[in-house]
């Protein structure tokens, strides 16, 4: 059959199939990829000792039928991608994917997934049908599939890969494996993945030749809604915010005048600033002029947007360089080094003069996800820099909208972690120091697998030793409104984590993309929704539930192990009040700094109707309650 049933949305839709590959270390498993980006896992069953009676018993047409349904059994689908499959392979213990978009995955499938890195306990899976006595166990659903590997390794989709184990006889550990494009180009890979490993036993033993040194980065996300900055004005919460935020890193110390000074030593060597919604998505005249003017991607410092989207990056700015050269110490004065827009995202990022001859491999790029990729109001900006030799990644994203768009949120972090980004070469980076992925030669490891993880070059998210994401991720609370409402109001907000659909996401679903990266304790209320203007919670007809949308999280690579081991990140998160014109609290994060212990958050305003409901247990939205679960043990229907 050219198709296999069971994957459609429709009713009668069928995704067809695109890829086969057997790994060797597991040869009773058959992997099937298919054009929506999902792949089927077949088993197959070893044959048995036949003790049937002799041929022509009455039983033999019964008995056929249970032989050759048991020869073959579907066993779970797993979805690996936004994009089609188009070749798959499996050398050693390993399987390896390419897509239409010209990139290849090297995958370790069926892999215990580590614990959910939260509160949460993770859900048991679904008990699997009872199996006769020869049958082997079945696969677990809640195995995850790990990302060993990614690369762009074609310009345009990925026709085969092949395994060529000639050189295995003529040099030892040379396993080649060649990809085929439809560009007409072939090209060849180290299928031993030989630096990946020198790149691990280096990692293993980095306290015997680094040194190491303390750095601080504060973070801050925050969703303007359209704000500029001349609405910071009114009261003094306001004309002092941005000063708060950059105060928030320091140490803990009494309450200082607006004209002190902090020594350098105190202020933190990194500056992110990261802001979602910097213009009226609900303006369609001025999103359209977005599309039409920005829409194309042209070299750095030459895009061209519309006169007021421009002149609103601008204003944001011209004032975060005039508050941090205002209220951060003179002797030591901070520079931008990168500055970057999509429609209605913003990051600044500033470091101290003193750090910034320590950088390289500057880089910035931009992923869209808004209609299928097309626009930009929902994305990501990525910026990319390297620290003495240390790289670091930055993340600030906008993900899709509405309380019930979870796979929507889950493709659009596929998009922005994966499939879309991908940083160009920057321009002082030497030549010498652009090794090919997957190379077989020890010399090429020179300074880029030193720098960046798993022998990569940096170019994608992947290959950062650290990496930060922030921004406005929408994932909301399960619950109704009027439950959020009361346990905030009852001071019990910490139990609404309990149904915090990211959380949840960690917990549940083994091919979470946030499942790798960790989050500070949430210490604070729900950042989402507030009536413009006040500390109310959303009072429109729209009437929104509160929830944690705005977030930072970290990945570093000694989440794996469980010895800490340097670079050591010490996570102080920080909620202050939010100035009157926005909707939604800002999120700064001081990261890097030593721990200290957070004061629980100060009061919110609710409605006095919800004020006599304290003690009220949560329940979670009869519409939201049922959650899909895995598929195990079934066949589907030919």
């Amino acid at each position: 059959a050219a198709a296999t049933p069971g994957l459609g949305r429709r009713p009668g839709r069928r995704r067809r199939r695109r890829a086969a590959a057997v790994v060797p270390s597991r040869p009773e498993l058959v992997y099937l990829g298919h054009d929506s980006g999902h792949v089927s896992v077949w088993e197959t069953a070893p044959k048995q000792p036949s003790s049937s009676p002799a041929a022509g018993g009455p039983n033999d047409f019964g008995r056929a039928h249970e032989a050759a349904d048991d020869a073959i059994r579907f066993r779970k689908i797993v979805k690996l991608s936004n994009y089609q499959i188009t070749a798959m392979e499996g050398v050693t213990k390993y399987l390896w994917v390419g897509f239409r978009t010209g990139t290849v995955f090297v995958y370790e499938p069926e892999i215990h997934p580590e614990p959910a890195r939260s509160s949460l306990a993770p859900t048991s899976p679904v008990p699997p049908r009872t199996l006769g006595p020869q049958r082997p166990p079945p696969l677990d659903p809640a195995r995850s599939w790990k990302v060993l590997k990614v690369w762009q390794a074609h310009k345009e989709a990925v026709l085969k890969i092949i395994v060529d184990p000639s050189l295995l006889w003529d040099e030892v550990g040379k396993l080649h494996v060649a990809t085929t494009s439809t560009d007409w180009r072939v090209k060849l890979w180290d299928g031993t993945m030989s630096v990946d490993w020198l790149a691990a036993e280096m990692r293993k033993r980095q306290s015997e030749y680094c040194t190491y040194r303390p750095i601080t980065a504060l973070l801050c996300s925050w969703n303007v809604d359209a704000c500029k900055p001349n609405d910071l004005a009114g009261t003094c919460d306001n004309l002092n915010f941005l000063e708060d935020v950059l105060r928030s890193a320091g140490p803990s110390t009494p309450e200082k005048s607006h004209n002190d000074q902090r020594p350098s030593a105190s202020t933190p060597d990194l500056i992110v600033f990261g802001f979602q919604e910097m213009i009226d998505l609900e303006n369609k005249k001025l999103t359209a002029k977005t599309v039409l003017l920005g829409g194309r991607k042209k070299a750095a410092g030459t895009e061209k947007l519309s006169d007021s989207v421009s002149q609103v990056y601008r204003k944001w700015h011209d004032k975060l360089v005039a508050t941090v050269r205002t209220f951060m110490p003179p002797d030591d004065p901070y520079v931008v080094i990168h500055t970057e827009n999509l429609v209605g995202l913003f990051t600044c990022v500033f470091v101290k003069s003193s750090e910034r001859a320590k950088m390289r491999d500057i880089a910035v790029t931009t992923v869209k996800t808004g209609m299928k990729g097309r626009y930009g109001n929902k994305g990501a900006i990525l910026a990319r820099l390297v620290i003495d030799d240390s790289s670091i990644c930055f993340i600030n994203c906008h993900l899709a909208a509405g309380q019930k768009h979870v796979r929507q949120r889950n493709s659009d972090l596929i998009d922005i972690l994966e499939e879309k980004s991908f940083f160009p070469d920057a321009p002082d980076r030497p030549a010498s120091s652009q090794p090919a992925p997957c190379s077989s030669t020890a010399g090429e490891l020179g300074g880029c697998s030193e720098v960046y993880v798993g022998g990569g070059t940096g170019a994608a998210i992947a290959d950062h030793e650290i990496c930060f994401l922030q921004g406005d991720l929408n994932y909301r609370i399960d619950a109704d409104r009027d439950t959020v409402i009361r346990a905030i109001a009852a001071g019990h907000h910490r139990q609404l984590l309990a149904f915090d659909q990211l959380l949840l996401e960690k917990s549940r679903n083994p091919l979470f993309r946030l499942r790798a990266f960790n989050e500070p304790p949430i210490r604070f209320h729900p950042t989402y929704k507030y009536d413009p203007g006040t500390h109310m919670y959303d009072s429109s007809e729209k009437a929104r539930v509160p929830a944690w949308c705005d977030r930072i999280l970290y990945r570093t690579p000694t989440e794996d192990s469980d010895t800490l081991s340097p670079p050591t990140l010490y996570i102080q998160a920080a909620a202050p009040g939010s100035p009157r014109p926005a909707p939604s609290f800002p999120v700064p994060s001081p990261l890097l700094a030593p721990p200290s212990a957070a004061e629980d958050p100060g009061p919110i305003v609710v409605p006095l109707d919800y004020r006599r409901y304290r003690g009220q247990h949560l329940r979670p939205s009869p519409r939201l309650r049922r959650l899909p679960r895995p598929r195990q043990g079934r066949r589907p229907r030919p």
